[in-house]
């Protein structure tokens, strides 16, 4: 099962949503990681096998940077939603792509499109 990261940005009860929809969910305020470095994150979230859900296009960047096949990382591109609407939106998202998200992907979710690319892209940048 895919265990879910928000990111500082989103709503923490958005942690509460999504756990009621049955998912392993922790908030960066949850974790003790609000004010953390996003490399920080990402050690913390591959390390114990969480995908980071962030607003945050940087995330995107350091994982093509390094190279590396994880984690992987949702990137909600809507700014403006509350608690329950982001959280049904992610939900709907992880559902949808489920065996990416679990192998190594980026996500980018703009709209009701959703961009996938797998992991490790060799290379590219977002």
């Amino acid at each position: 099962m895919i265990r879910l990261f928000l990111d500082q940005a989103l709503p923490l009860r958005a942690e509460h949503v999504l756990r009621e929809r049955g998912w392993d969910v922790v908030h960066a305020t949850t974790a003790g990681l609000a004010t953390a470095a996003d490399r920080t994150i990402l050690g913390w979230c591959d390390e114990r096998g969480y995908a980071v859900v962030t607003h945050d296009h940087g995330f995107h960047q350091m994982i093509a940077l390094f190279g590396v096949a994880g984690p992987s990382v949702i990137r909600i591109r809507l700014q403006g939603l509350d608690h329950e609407e982001i959280g049904g939106l992610i939900d709907r998202v992880v559902r949808a792509h489920t065996a990416e998200i679990e192998s190594g992907a980026l996500v980018s979710v703009s709209g009701r499109r959703v961009k996938v690319r797998t992991l490790p892209l060799h290379g590219r940048t977002e």
